[in-house]
């Protein structure tokens, strides 16, 4: 949109750019494990302006994903078209324009304000892994007495790997 010269604003609830790929320890926000890996090569994933480094591997780390996405908003200079802290609380249309109510957090104060957003268009970027799918009272787990763990709890995988020592492992999911 900014390259098209179209005034535009994101908004996001973390505290910096990369979406699930700014791995954190904290469970309220969904995360890549430490140990992730695209499931697509690089030359899939880039934006066709803005390759990846030649020395990222094939498939790319979590964290060589955060910093490209990072750097990708540094290069194109859109660090003052995204407002980070920022969660979306309602949207509706309203004379023909869309009302964004937000909520935004200052950390460094350590409080929030309301905001309301108007504009023509709105685009909505939620990405696929916002809600958690809880697997637990899925018909196809019926009879299994193993432990269920969701992947949003596995941040670490180093805290894992003993719980996980010469057990039998079923990922479900993409």
């Amino acid at each position: 949109l900014a390259e098209e010269g179209i005034d535009c604003l994101g908004l996001d609830k973390r505290e910096e750019v990369g979406g699930l790929w700014a791995h954190t320890d904290d469970q309220s926000v969904t995360s890549v494990p430490d140990c992730t890996y695209t499931s697509s090569p690089k030359l899939f994933t880039e934006a066709v302006d803005f390759p990846w480094p030649e020395e990222i591997g094939i498939y790319p780390r979590y964290d060589d994903v955060h910093k490209w996405l990072k750097s990708y908003v540094q290069h194109f200079q859109l660090t003052d078209r995204i407002m980070l802290h920022s969660e979306v609380t309602s949207v509706q249309k309203v004379d023909g324009l869309w009302e964004v109510s937000v909520t935004r957090r200052d950390p460094a104060k350590k409080r929030a304000e309301k905001l309301l957003v108007r504009s023509k268009f709105l685009v909505v970027s939620t990405g696929v892994n916002m809600a958690l799918n809880d697997m637990r009272e899925d018909s196809r787990l019926q009879g299994f007495t193993g432990e269920v763990i969701h992947s949003n709890q596995v941040r670490r995988i180093a805290e894992y790997q003993e719980q996980l020592r010469d057990k039998r492992v079923v990922s479900i999911g993409g």
